[in-house]
């Protein structure tokens, strides 16, 4: 799979590598056991990963244009990730699904704060 994403190309050999070429030109390979899916805005690579056997996708890697690591998530109580989509705001949304609704959605926007190191809730994804 090959996404072109907001800040540079990002593609993923599923299960294996991401390659994020940042805007600065200088291509970043990673191998990442178990990537689902990936994308990068505002000089941030978002990485999705599954577990062995999990159907969707357990923790989120945040990695900066270096190759180093921002930080490695687990989602919110009570959720479970699902997918990363373009958002206007927060530049990637983490959408995460629950089986409890809340306010009568399943399916929510969240981004990362770089300043709280966690997810915070935007709003419903429809």
């Amino acid at each position: 799979m090959s996404v072109t994403a907001q800040s540079g190309n990002v593609s993923v050999v599923t299960g294996q590598e991401v390659t994020w070429t940042p805007d600065d030109g200088k291509t970043l390979s990673l191998k990442v056991p178990g990537v689902d899916s990936a994308m990068a805005a505002k000089g941030v690579l978002y990485v999705l990963v599954k577990d062995d056997g999990a159907k969707l996708p357990t923790r989120l890697m945040l990695i900066a244009r270096n190759g180093s690591i921002l930080g490695v998530l687990s989602p919110d109580p009570g959720f479970s990730f699902y997918y990363l989509t373009p958002h206007p705001d927060a530049g990637v949304s983490i959408v995460c699904v629950t089986d409890t609704p809340i306010n009568g959605w399943q399916d929510w926007h969240f981004a990362y704060s770089g300043g709280k190191k966690a997810l915070v809730r935007l709003g419903p994804a429809y």
